[in-house]
């Protein structure tokens, strides 16, 4: 993640799943934009990461616009 500037919101913490399918870890990163977003996930640095994942975990990438 050197090559981007993601600020950690949340990982690893406790958590309680009120609805929806549960996961054992939860990681939230806030990026400047949505694009920056994307950039990340289509990085060759994160979709290398994902391809040592597959098979050994399940995850879910999710990327929303916010506006406060």
């Amino acid at each position: 993640m050197k090559n981007f500037s993601p600020k950690v919101i949340a990982a690893w913490g406790q958590y309680e799943n009120l609805e929806g399918e549960a996961h054992e870890r939860h990681m939230v990163l806030e990026f400047d934009s949505l694009a920056e977003a994307r950039r990340f996930y289509e990085s060759p640095e994160y979709q290398a990461a994902k391809a040592l994942r597959a098979g050994a975990a399940t995850g879910t990438f999710v990327i929303v616009e916010g506006a406060l």
